[in-house]
């Protein structure tokens, strides 16, 4: 974003934020409808169709994909916060600070405010898609509870709301448990798209209300497309660029591991695998080593921590960060380091070095880690030694070319880079529906 640009939108920003809090204060639907199509910004230009996407971490990497492969399709991104504004007006605070994704649809918090959301959002929907053209709605997940009302109205209104399922990775075996948290959720939509055909058959099989088999479809991760038609010659990536996406244990194990003792011990490993990434930074001076956290502060409070206890003195090339386009940090990289993290998936598809920690003799008698089934794929880390020596000979280490399409089927439908025109498709087929295409 250059400077002119910035300057606008934090001028902008504010402004819009005003605005919408005023119009609520002031019950003006229309006005709530206008702060909502200026507070949205565009993924690309002018096409035949536009959706109306809401923002959130990952999802937005997979709607630069579809805008940036696509052809027929406009994306506009809204960020979440606005829906906050709104349940937060609706709501009471000692009511909203009960609900949860799991009770939202089952539980009687807030009841009188959602009913009162629902109505005021029947007046903004027609005033919003007057302002932002758009046809059909689009979001990342369906349990977020921003959304719930927004999805509901849709659904009364006759506006496609679609998920692009951006949860759909497991460890191999437990995607059933995995969908477990979404037992008591209710599926407002018109179609959920998923990355691969595991979900598609656990979240069946956990029976979510609203979600019938006619509503899936398997598309793949479109923000991996990048890899097939943007290839990295990875002669030319900087043989001294390390990527670490630093990962959150409790984040990772939540629905495999149940123990604390074994939790307990994953977690001081994985602050030792983070002090070894560190440790190699501190020792190799001449390569730069980039680590990755989500977006949210505790993600890098949890790394600045482990730098701050374990080091005395800066690391100068050493770069924490919690924002950045995955594709860029993967394609710039020699090597890249993580855990259980789609990133990993990714630079598989990019041909790159992949390391992750070793948790093998702390979970015994069942997977752990996305590549049980395919342990050539990457090198698992049991020491500082070991790591150091993938970290200095990447070329020695690499070896993928036997497994590598079907890992990658496993996990992201078709390895075949067209999954922003499967999605394209199937969005535009929702939206000319009968029931939809009248309305549009």
């Amino acid at each position: 974003m250059d400077l002119g640009k910035k300057i606008k939108y934090k001028i902008k920003i504010p402004l819009v934020d005003w605005l919408m809090r005023f119009s609520l204060k002031n019950n003006l639907p229309i006005l709530t409808a206008l702060s909502l199509s200026l507070a949205a910004t565009k993924a690309n230009r002018h096409s035949q169709y536009t959706v109306l996407c809401l923002g959130r971490s990952i999802f937005t990497n997979d709607i630069e994909a579809l805008a940036h492969f696509g052809k027929k399709i406009k994306y506009l991104v809204i960020n979440l916060k606005y829906f906050d504004f709104l349940l937060n007006h609706f709501i009471l605070a000692e009511d909203f600070k009960n609900i949860t994704e799991s009770n939202y649809h089952n539980a009687n918090f807030g009841q009188a405010g959602k009913q009162n959301l629902n109505q005021y959002l029947k007046k903004v929907l027609p005033y919003w898609q007057r302002f932002s053209g758009f046809s059909a709605v689009m979001s990342g997940n369906f349990g977020y509870v921003q959304q719930q009302e927004l999805a509901k109205v849709c659904e009364a209104k006759r506006v496609p709301f679609i998920v692009l399922n951006k949860e759909g990775i497991a460890i191999p075996g437990a995607f059933e448990k995995y969908t477990e948290q979404y037992k008591n959720h209710h599926f407002f939509g018109a179609k959920m798209l998923l990355y691969n055909k595991q979900i598609k058959k656990a979240l069946l099989t956990t029976k979510i209300a609203g979600l019938t088999e006619d509503k899936l479809k398997i598309v793949g991760v479109p923000r991996l497309d990048y890899y097939f038609f943007e290839r990295t010659n990875n002669n030319s990536a900087n043989q001294k660029k390390i990527t670490f996406f630093s990962f959150f244990p409790r984040d990772k194990f939540w629905y495999a591991i149940a123990n604390d003792q074994e939790l307990n011990q994953i977690e001081n490993r994985s602050i030792e695998f983070h002090y070894w990434v560190m440790l190699f930074a501190q020792k190799y001076p001449e390569y730069q080593v980039i680590i990755k956290t989500k977006v949210a502060e505790h993600y890098v409070d949890y790394v600045s921590k482990i730098l701050k206890e374990r080091f005395n003195e800066p690391i100068n090339n050493l770069k924490i960060i919690n924002v950045g386009n995955p594709v860029e940090l993967i394609k710039q990289a020699k090597v890249i380091l993580g855990f259980n993290s789609t990133t990993l998936l990714e630079a598989i598809a990019d041909d790159k070095l992949i390391i992750t920690p070793y948790f093998g003799d702390i979970i015994t008698g069942r997977n752990w880690d996305y590549f049980s089934d395919y342990p050539d794929l990457v090198n698992y880390a049991k020491t500082y030694e070991e790591l150091e020596n993938y970290l200095v000979s990447p070329n020695k280490y690499l070896n993928q070319e036997n497994n590598k399409n079907k890992f990658l089927e496993s996990y992201i439908f078709t390895p075949d880079g067209k999954s922003c025109q499967r999605t394209e498709t199937e969005i535009i087929k929702t939206i000319r529906k009968p029931e939809f295409y009248e309305t549009n």
